[in-house]
């Protein structure tokens, strides 16, 4: 019987273990959703002309350059 006891215990836990980690994805992804929706949507950036990217995006004409190219040395040997 004590065996039995411990098997319904262990399926249970893993029950719950399984409830308590699919809450967390969902509440993550969630956080996820809500920080570029806020990026996006909310946040002004400097580069943009203090526009938010969604702003930036539907404005006509151009948009000044604010940032400064990476410049690579493409003859550069890399370590492997």
């Amino acid at each position: 019987m004590n065996r039995i006891s411990r098997c319904v215990s262990r399926e249970c836990f893993q029950y719950t273990l399984t409830l308590r980690t699919e809450k967390r994805m969902e509440q993550t992804s969630e956080k996820i959703k809500e920080s570029i929706e806020a990026y996006n949507h909310l946040r002004p950036h400097s580069s943009c002309d203090f526009l938010t990217p969604e702003q930036a995006h539907l404005k006509t004409g151009i948009l000044r350059k604010r940032w400064k190219s990476k410049n690579y040395n493409r003859n550069e040997k890399t370590l492997v």
